[in-house]
């Protein structure tokens, strides 16, 4: 009679490893995905196509509202969400535009009942958001790799606040732990006096089954390395005291608790006890350490602690790489000219222009359509800029020594400059900037501004070349020194003849920089600029003629000027 019951309880934990073995999440939720809105809709109508098919696909409203009415945050909202709603997976998605032809969407696979994201597949589409056959493929092959990994459990159970969890941590201090009953050691329905049976463990029926399951999937348990670590009896034979220390909380039953008699150490814990997937979880976040683990499990590997503890969320989707700037501010400065005579004591007196301030709006634009990394948040590849500043109220002091009076004149200053760039990384912490330039720097005085001061307006047209170093400081945060060589097209008034006449020109201008975020899109951007035009002149000008009475004997003119800019601007 004994052997019998035996035989027939061998056949039951057989038949439920291998139906535990073979068994798939059987409903998921599919969420909107991100990107743009066209292929964004296209990419997950193909995925509700694929999964369709195998799965029973979820309400997103259901899955939304479930989760919005669970308590708590992390992985007690995540399991008892998917118990309301009886959602064993959570598939979302996003597309990011690479090319003028495709685009890559990538699908990402969490489990319902902890939160935890799998793994994510990727695969091209079009501009118009078709897959393909190949690509359709490779997808349907990719989602049930990851499917497999999501456990069943739960689906089908009622919503509950407290959530049994069996972690291996020992009885807490000064607590009081209810003694388990003791399963009834009569088990096969003799009336023998055998109590000590232990009939009613059944640790290797729902152990096996996950055990299973794991290692089934043998490369993909290996590049995740999810293992759990048993603290309980050393004992070589107890191998099902083992099995019971490493069985996930999920799949655990408030009554399964063993004995202390069995010498397991393993403890009952409730849903504010730290569930065994989120330790393994918040064990992959970067920057976790033993001291903010507690923490971490206690909150949730996707929680706003968490991210705060070890500086980013597993769990977020990568910031695809931003493609325009736009920003606008104001800029100060000074600008003077200093003026040398050939000879040096050349008896006439030569014009003063000491440093005046100068100050106004700034804007900048910038387009790199094609980023070397898809990801990231600076911009990279070939790209183009342009720049702007003018000048708001500017105005000029001189002293005319011929009428002898003194007025306040007004000057325009206007500067534009357009480029083409190439901005590349090396690595995470550096990044080059090369660049060509065409712009134009004009300072121009008011039309009563005496002739007898014999200051002349200028007109820089010039052609530039440069580099710039970019230091990611931080994740966001940038500083950047660089500088560029001018070539001058023309100067203005200032080489004609009636002025200082011919000669030649040259430039230099030097900035150091900084970039700081203020939220995903904004930033602010801070600059310091120093320019400087040397000019020689030929002699042939009216006022540069050495042996002509009436000339300032001018041979040289040197342009400088210094100032800084701040501007507000959005990235995306």
């Amino acid at each position: 009679m004994r052997i019998h019951h035996l035989l027939l309880a061998a056949s039951a934990v057989l038949a439920a490893f291998a139906a535990s073995a073979d068994a798939k999440p059987r409903r998921v939720v599919i969420l909107d995905f991100e990107g743009p809105r066209l292929l964004a809709d296209q990419g997950r109508s193909a995925v509700v196509q694929v999964l369709n098919d195998s799965y029973d696909v979820v309400s997103t409203k259901r899955w939304q509202a479930a989760k919005m009415a669970s308590a708590g945050r992390g992985p007690l909202q995540w399991s008892t969400a998917a118990k309301a709603s009886g959602v064993d997976a959570v598939v979302d998605g996003w597309v990011d535009p690479e090319g003028m032809r495709t685009h890559t969407m990538t699908i990402a696979v969490s489990d319902a009942m902890t939160g935890r994201q799998i793994d994510t597949v990727s695969v091209k589409i079009t501009d118009k958001g078709v897959v393909s056959d190949e690509a359709t493929r490779k997808l349907t092959s990719g989602l049930d790799e990851l499917l497999g990994w999501v456990s069943p459990d739960g689906s089908d159970s009622a919503p509950t606040k407290q959530l049994p969890i069996i972690i291996d941590q020992g009885p807490p201090l000064g607590s009081h732990q209810p003694k388990p009953e003791k399963p009834a050691a009569n088990c096969d329905g003799d009336d023998d006096d055998d109590d000590s049976a232990d009939c009613g463990d059944d640790t290797t029926d729902d152990e096996t089954p996950r055990h299973h399951r794991h290692h089934s999937h043998g490369k993909h348990h290996a590049r995740k390395k999810h293992h759990r670590r048993s603290d309980g009896d050393d004992d070589d034979d107890d191998d099902d005291s083992r099995a019971e220390t490493k069985r996930p909380a999920d799949t655990k039953k408030a009554g399964d608790a063993k004995s202390p008699d069995s010498g397991d150490k393993t403890t009952v814990a409730t849903a504010d006890s730290p569930s065994a997937s989120a330790a393994t979880t918040a064990a992959d976040l970067p920057g976790a350490t033993q001291g903010t683990q507690t923490l971490i499990d206690i909150f949730g590997p996707d929680s706003v602690e968490a991210k705060t503890m070890t500086g980013r969320n597993p769990l977020e989707k990568p910031h695809s790489s931003p493609h325009i700037e736009l920003s606008l501010g104001g800029f100060i400065g000074e600008r003077g000219m200093a003026f040398q005579q050939n000879p040096p004591d050349f008896p006439a007196t030569p014009p003063s222009y000491p440093s005046t301030g100068l100050d106004g709006l700034a804007m900048r634009g910038a387009v790199y359509p094609f980023p070397v990394n898809k990801n990231g948040w600076d911009l990279t590849g070939i790209g183009f800029e342009f720049q702007l500043q003018q000048s708001l109220g500017a105005s000029l002091g001189a002293n005319d020594t011929v009428n002898d009076t003194y007025g306040q004149y007004s000057l325009n200053y206007t500067a534009w400059e357009g480029g083409i760039h190439y901005r590349y990384p090396l690595g995470s912490l550096v990044t080059i900037d090369g660049s060509v330039n065409y712009g134009r720097a004009s300072y121009t005085l008011s039309s009563d501004f005496p002739s007898t001061v014999q200051i002349p307006d200028t007109s820089y047209q010039y052609m530039s070349a440069g580099a710039d170093i970019e230091l990611n400081v931080t994740e966001r945060m940038r500083i950047n020194f660089g500088g560029r060589w001018l070539y001058l097209l023309d100067t203005g008034d200032v080489s004609s003849e009636d002025w200082y006449g011919s000669g030649s020109a040259g430039g230099l201008q030097l900035h150091l920089g900084f970039k700081v975020p203020l939220g995903d899109l904004l930033y602010l951007r801070g600059q310091v600029e120093y320019m400087r035009v040397s000019m020689d002149f030929n002699g042939d000008g009216n006022l540069s003629t050495p042996e002509d009475d009436d000339s300032l004997g001018v041979s040289n003119i040197t342009d400088s000027s210094i100032g800084g800019n701040v501007q507000i601007g959005v990235a995306f």
